[in-house]
Parts: structure tokens; sequence; C-alpha cells
């Protein structure tokens, strides 16, 4: 026998107990919980296994003069419960740590990207923030046209070098590297 055959021959607290089981709001009439169960097999047809009846030993229907005054037999059901995933430890810790970048008030919008990356720099060694929690971050950290680029090229970076990388060569003017050698060598002199 099929469940949604069973869900038509079982009790309110068998179907109550099988819903229950799933996760299924168990709630209101006989009708409401076959039809929240039903819903479930549309969504989990795997779920939708043969079962087969097995007898609990019990007085025989033939000492009963009437079958209205015979027990019931209760039906026995094995059926597979996939796992409920549950939220690990790393999500917390990130929403945490997302938490945390936005409460620097350190934004980049597209102007003087190297004081962006120097204040980054100083607040990711004062949390002690990893490469990933970093990047993971980023969204709270650019504005405007910066985080448009960030949206379409985030799938690039593995690293945080990854993105210095890829922001330096983004945001800095052409030549940024040159005109600064430039600059120290004329200091010097």
């Amino acid at each position: 026998m099929k469940m949604r055959s069973f869900m038509q021959l079982a009790s309110k607290s068998e179907l109550a107990d099988f819903a229950l089981k799933r996760g299924i709001d168990a709630s209101g009439t006989l009708e409401d919980i076959r039809r929240r169960v039903r819903e479930y097999f549309d969504r989990h047809p795997e779920e939708d296994t043969k079962i087969e009846h097995t007898a609990v030993a019990g007085p025989s229907t033939d000492t009963f003069l009437d079958a209205r005054e015979a027990p019931r037999t209760p039906v026995t059901l094995t059926i597979p419960v996939p796992p409920i995933p549950v939220a690990a430890g790393p999500i917390v810790e990130d929403s945490k740590v997302i938490g945390q970048m936005r409460k620097w008030g350190c934004h980049f919008d597209g102007k003087d990207p190297m004081a962006f990356l120097e204040r980054i720099a100083e607040l990711r060694d004062a949390y002690g923030f990893s490469d990933r929690q970093l990047l993971r971050g980023l969204p709270e950290l650019l504005r405007g046209d910066p985080l448009l680029w960030l949206r379409n090229n985030h799938e690039h970076w593995r690293t945080w070098d990854d993105f210095d990388r890829d922001f330096r060569k983004q945001f800095l003017p052409r030549r940024y590297q040159a005109a600064l050698r430039r600059e120290i060598t004329d200091r010097r002199q």
C-alpha cells in the first residue's frame, strides 16, 4: 500500500504523528492535515513509498459478536526520513563578522582607493578577520559603481589577494605605480 492510500485510512492521531515527524503543521481537522500531507507528498514524491501492514498480537476477532467491538489493528510504518539541515556555526559566525564590518563605517564609493585598502588592512589586523570573512563582507563596504563591479566579479576571487589585485586594476589610475615611483624618485633628489 502506498503512503497516499494509507493517508485516507489513517486516524487523525496517526496522520498527525506522521505530519509532526516531517515538520508539517498537525493542527486543524483531519481533512486539513490530509491536505497538508498531500502537499508534502507533491513536493517529496520519493516519500510516497509502499508500506506494509503489521498486525499487533491481540485477541481474535472471532470472540467479538460485532465488528465494531473488535480492536483496531495498528499499522506500523517504516519510512526513511531525510535529515534536516541544521544551521552550522560558520553561517552564524559570518553574520556576526558582517555585522561588525557594517559597524566600521568604512565605505568605498570610487574615491581614494588606496585610503580604502589601507583602512581595510588596519581593521582586518585589529579584528583578526580571515580572507574569506572579508570577501563575504565586501558588499557592506562598497557603494555605487564599486558595488556593481563587485557583484559582477566576485566569483573570480578565492583570496583577498585576488580581490586586491583586481581592485587595484579597476580603481587605481593607469600607470599609478609608475607615477608613484617617479614621485618617490623626485623626492629623493
